[in-house]
């Protein structure tokens, strides 16, 4: 069974209350969808960063996405993780509000997902910064997870 790495944007998309923004309730639907078919599919998992972030901002909103997840497993901070997280954040010149970022990436390459899934197209799935993403994992002989968001692991 492939593993899933889930960064929070796809938490907040499963979780929130439906947009009244075309775009955004498509991915709101997909990703309810993708979730639905992932959880038997796929091998999920998430990190403490992810926990730290869904535990923020309005408590309603906070409690739906940590109960979404509540059965998935942790993956636990290592030294690994954290020296690699810093390097991602240096190459990638995340500023400091987006550190974060950096360490979902860090998270998901150590403990070698299949995928990285997730919303966020500023610092992750970005197609300017994938590049310099996967020369990280050459540069180190590891293999980058492949990050997707939730409408394109749909057709898979």
């Amino acid at each position: 069974m492939e593993t899933v790495y889930i960064e929070t944007s796809v938490i907040s998309y499963l979780t929130s209350r439906p947009s009244r923004i075309t775009p955004t309730l498509e991915r709101q639907r997909a990703t309810a969808l993708w979730w639905e078919r992932a959880r038997v599919r796929y091998r999920l998992v998430i990190s403490e960063v992810v926990d730290i972030e869904i535990a923020g901002g309005d408590s309603a909103a906070a409690s739906r996405r940590m109960a979404a997840v509540a059965d998935l497993p942790r993956l636990d901070s290592t030294p690994a993780v954290e020296r690699l997280a810093v390097e991602i954040i240096r190459t990638l010149q995340l500023p400091k509000r987006s550190e974060l970022d950096g360490a979902h990436l860090a998270f998901a390459i150590i403990a070698r997902a299949d995928y990285l899934v997730t919303w966020n197209f500023r610092h992750i799935a970005n197609p300017t910064l994938l590049a310099r993403i996967e020369a990280i994992g050459l540069a180190r002989g590891t293999r980058i997870p492949l990050i997707r968001t939730p409408m394109q692991l749909l057709g898979t």
